[in-house]
């Protein structure tokens, strides 16, 4: 709290407390003393104008990716020491389908990528702003779209990446494989794509990379720049099965938009963890009624 002076006739602000007489009404009145609440100095981060730009949130991005990619080394190295210590001979030919623990080895390892993902990002949020790390992603409820609304416009968005992947043929990709190589894999993939990957990826993109590119570039760059970058890192994990990638493009568009006429990072992660909970559900069941993979 403050203390303002100001004039008893015409509320003027006054210099001191020993003013006698108004520099704006001119007469000579005693100050009247009030409480005056302190202005917010907190520098309020704006979701889509960051403290970082484009340029920051791009190598965090390829930091983000580069990760996943070489979680795959010390996940290879484990199974290989795994394979000594049980006595078992070293396959010439690296078969998922054979050693299904290659499969688990690497999941586990994409956990632990993503969990140094999320590190990097609380530091690269943190130190610009004092907001707090969620707040300054615009982590909240926005008025057109609560929490009712958005688990509806959920699964309106898995039917139609349903509907929009038949458009296109589907031959087996490396998910695929992954997903049927052991039920362990199965239930490790799930796992990460529940616990794991719906947060970190819109933390990444939709939260990071989104609001740099709409700092620097405006929105529609945002938008586009985003679903862009999004698709292409999934297209390798479902390379063959061209439905499956085009419902990724549209998963990816959608989630992007949410993201930026809600101005909230909230809704788009609702969305993508509530369209990964029903895949994995599906995968599961799958694994647990022994169903052909082309049911």
């Amino acid at each position: 709290m403050t203390i303002e002076y100001r004039c008893s006739e015409c509320s003027n602000l006054l210099p001191t407390a020993f003013s006698t007489i108004c520099a704006n009404c001119g007469k000579n009145f005693a100050p009247e003393k009030s409480l005056v609440e302190p202005k917010n100095t907190t520098n309020i981060l704006d979701p889509n104008n960051p403290a970082w730009g484009f340029r920051s949130s791009l190598v965090l991005w390829l930091l983000s990716v580069l990760l996943v990619l070489f979680a795959q080394v010390p996940a290879l190295a484990t199974w290989m020491l795994w394979m000594k210590f049980s006595g078992q001979v070293m396959p010439s030919k690296l078969d998922i389908q054979e050693h299904p623990e290659i499969a688990v080895f690497g999941v586990i390892f994409t956990f632990i990528s993503q969990l140094i993902t999320i590190a990097l990002s609380y530091r690269f949020i943190t130190r610009t702003s004092n907001n707090g790390f969620l707040s300054a992603l615009g982590w909240y409820w926005p008025k057109e779209l609560n929490l009712l609304k958005t688990v509806g416009l959920s699964f309106l968005i898995f039917v139609s990446f349903v509907l929009i992947a038949s458009l296109l043929p589907n031959k087996e990709s490396e998910m695929q494989k992954l997903i049927e190589s052991s039920m362990a894999a199965r239930l490790s993939i799930a796992f990460v794509a529940v616990v794991g990957a719906p947060f970190v990826e819109e933390l990444v993109y939709r939260g990071i990379l989104y609001s740099g590119l709409c700092r620097d570039f405006g929105r529609n760059i945002a938008i586009i720049g985003v679903s862009v970058l999004f698709l292409l890192v999934h297209v390798p994990q479902y390379w063959g099965a061209w439905g499956g990638i085009l419902g990724i493009a549209f998963l990816s568009i959608v989630l992007t938009l949410v993201r930026a006429y809600s101005g909230s990072l909230l809704p788009s992660f609702v969305i993508h963890l509530i369209f990964n909970s029903i895949q994995v559900s599906l995968i599961i069941a799958q694994g647990l009624l022994n169903l052909p993979k082309n049911s």
